[in-house]
């Protein structure tokens, strides 16, 4: 009988694809037709959020806020008074949110965005300048904020019990600065950013944030963290690193399936996730955290923050010059992926290198625009196919992964 790879080694690539998807009902996996690039703002936008399953926010440069009341598909400029750089904004309800950044800026706003009022968080320039970088809330009373003191030089946790109209400080010591904060109840809480010797750190409260404890450490910057249920956490950094914990933070699992930076990780429900980075990076899972596949826009631009609307699963990405990536639906791209084996590919775009993980057996074969075979290769469950400019030289590739489990995916890789 002819096996599936037989038939991608022998039909045109047309036929083979064709064929293939026919047969097994795949789906492009990949998903790059599914995002759509909106310029939102003629700045580089930094932090974003969904108020409601339509509403959204984000906020970047020069004090720059937009909105959108579509689910990201058009956007407006609100007028956030002030002209200092925005990291993050994050919404409680339709009306209440709070934005935040450089300077120490902290603004809240009960009316939707359309007036924002700022808030003395106490902090203030010092050796180097204050900052924000992430906001978490449950309830729309009591928020806190993570980010950098200067005249401590240090990291901080701030917290508000009125709903952002007044703030008090928590100094993290032995950080640099802390990136974000998340909480799994009132008590129980992580906090992670770098640490004052250069690595990446870690930090857990139990106590609703009044004090902060060391809980993990690493060689390298922490940049993002979801907490997923009271159980899981996962928390993505530089050189592509993963942090997973299934016990609540007692023990800490390392992975690094890629080289590109990851500066931001969200959860739409226990098991459908992102992370995005630099070089364009988009990766999704469905299985809560343990397992991730690439879901790239195709671009090279450093995605900066991510958010996903409750329900529909809508996923929007801040990029470089005011753009904001807007893929359909989350939920759609992961289920998509139980069709065939677990795939990672990145950086794509690839410069000098790219490395494809598989987590089931599989043949993976490269065709040029052509369709002409230009690399056919089979690799073992978890194994890697390393792909260099000796390899596949400056164009536009298709490729097709068929796992020995059945299914099949195909994507495309673009060589600069």
């Amino acid at each position: 009988m002819t096996s599936i790879h037989d038939i991608i080694r022998t039909l045109p690539i047309a036929a083979a694809i064709t064929m293939l998807l026919t047969a097994f009902g795949a789906k492009e996996l990949r998903a790059q037709q599914n995002w759509a690039e909106v310029q939102a703002a003629g700045s580089k936008l930094q932090g974003i959020c969904f108020a409601t399953a339509t509403n959204a926010y984000a906020v970047g440069e020069n004090g720059a806020i937009v909105a959108s009341t579509d689910g990201g598909t058009t956007w407006t400029a609100l007028n956030s008074g002030v002209i200092n750089n925005l990291w993050t904004v994050r919404f409680s309800s339709a009306t209440m949110g709070v934005a935040a950044g450089d300077s120490g800026t902290v603004l809240t706003t009960a009316d939707g965005g359309i007036t924002w009022t700022r808030r003395n968080s106490g902090l203030q320039r010092g050796a180097f300048d204050s900052f924000v970088f992430g906001l978490y809330t449950r309830d729309g009373r009591t928020w806190y904020a993570a980010g950098g003191d200067g005249q401590a030089g240090a990291g901080v946790i701030l917290r508000s019990a009125d709903g952002g109209i007044t703030w008090g400080k928590t100094p993290i010591t032995g950080s640099f600065f802390m990136d974000r904060c998340d909480f799994a109840d009132e008590a129980t809480g992580f906090a992670v950013g770098l640490s004052a010797t250069g690595g990446g750190l870690i930090m857990r409260t139990t106590d609703g944030g009044t004090t902060w404890k060391p809980n993990h450490a690493s060689s390298a910057l922490v940049a993002g963290l979801h907490v997923v249920d009271a159980a899981t956490v996962v928390a993505v950094g530089s050189n592509g690193m993963f942090y997973r914990t299934t016990d609540g933070g007692t023990t800490w699992s390392e992975s690094s399936p890629g080289s590109s930076n990851l500066v931001d990780v969200e959860f739409m429900d226990a098991m459908n996730g992102i992370a995005t980075g630099d070089n364009g990076t988009v990766i999704a899972t469905n299985d809560g955290g343990a397992h991730w596949h690439d879901l790239s826009p195709g671009n090279t631009q450093l995605l900066s923050d991510a958010a996903i609307a409750p329900g529909s699963g809508t996923v929007l990405v801040t990029g470089d010059h005011g753009s904001i990536f807007r893929h359909a639906s989350i939920a759609a791209s992961v289920e998509q992926s139980a069709i065939a084996a677990q795939v990672f590919l990145a950086p794509n775009p690839m410069t000098t290198s790219a490395t494809l993980r598989t987590s089931a057996a599989a043949r993976i074969t490269f065709f040029d625009m052509m369709g002409r075979t230009v690399l056919s290769r089979e690799t073992a469950a978890g194994g890697l196919l390393t792909l260099d400019r000796t390899v596949l030289t400056a164009g536009r590739y298709l490729y097709v992964v068929v796992p020995e489990q059945g299914g099949v995916m195909h994507g495309t890789l673009v060589v600069q």
